[in-house]
């Protein structure tokens, strides 16, 4: 029974051997948390000073796994957050308004971005060392990723007619 708007995004993440449930919140300035559920109660894993915290995903490099939490809301405020299972520090410090949503493909972690304009919506890549542009969108919205058939699927869109799902094959559009 929370005291938020929105929890936006679930994700499952197992530090040493116990898995616990973690949600992003949030709606207005500094609500934008992580929340951790171990089985009995509720706490607090990340207190953060955005917005929201818009999606959440786990992503292994070399054996290791980290929770990655996407963010923001206003322009520059687009980050994603990594968490170790110990602290919480930036993986990519945006420029757009927020991260929405996660998929692992390919061997890579994939974020979508809202940005404030046309041209905004762009699917991030990262490859466990550094953060790229994967596609480099028109629309201002990146709403849902998704993995179906060995291909990335992104849903995009803001305004009347915008709603496309464009196929990523290898990083390429289809």
């Amino acid at each position: 029974d929370g005291s938020q708007e929105r929890i936006w995004s679930l994700a499952v993440y197992t530090v040493n051997g116990t898995a616990r449930l973690y949600a992003g919140q949030g709606v207005d300035t500094g609500d934008g948390d992580v929340l951790v559920y171990d089985g009995t109660s509720w706490g607090t894993s990340y207190d953060g000073s955005q917005e929201g915290i818009y999606s959440l995903a786990v992503y292994t490099v070399n054996g290791t796994a980290r929770l990655y939490a996407g963010q923001g809301e206003s322009v520059g405020d687009g980050d994603v957050l990594v968490y170790d299972g110990t602290s919480w520090g930036t993986s990519y410090d945006g420029s757009n308004g927020r991260i929405q949503a996660f998929a692992v493909y390919d061997g890579k972690l994939y974020a979508g971005q809202f940005g404030s304009t046309g041209g905004g919506g762009d699917v991030l890549v990262f490859n466990g060392t550094g953060w790229g542009t994967s596609y480099d969108g028109s629309q201002e919205d990146i709403h849902s990723l998704a993995v179906y058939n060995g291909k990335l699927y992104a849903g995009q869109g803001l305004h009347a007619g915008d709603g496309d799902v464009l196929v990523l094959y290898a990083g390429d559009i289809v």
